[in-house]
């Protein structure tokens, strides 16, 4: 199996204080992960408290770090997910 697995959050669930009709429950996706025998032996990372700490914050200054008309991290978004990758590789 894979050395690592970094689960990145969708933008809803980045989002989801804003999003009317989506339930913001926090799956537990570590634990359903390490339960598949492919990554028995894989670091997993959740990324997703880190993404939505920094969204709060950037909207401060209307900054977001999804594009607005799709579900993919724009610039912002990447350098968010650079900085959780270089946090937590040894």
């Amino acid at each position: 199996g894979p050395d690592i697995l970094i689960i990145v959050p969708s933008k809803a669930q980045v989002y989801c204080e804003f999003l009317k009709s989506y339930d913001c429950y926090n799956f537990n996706f570590i634990e359903q992960l390490s339960s598949i025998n492919l990554f028995k032996n894989t670091k997993i990372l959740d990324s997703t408290n880190y993404f939505i700490e920094a969204a709060q914050k950037k909207i401060l200054s209307n900054k977001f770090i999804f594009f607005k008309d799709d579900t993919h991290l724009n610039e912002e978004g990447l350098g968010v997910f650079s900085e959780f990758i270089l946090e937590n590789l040894n």
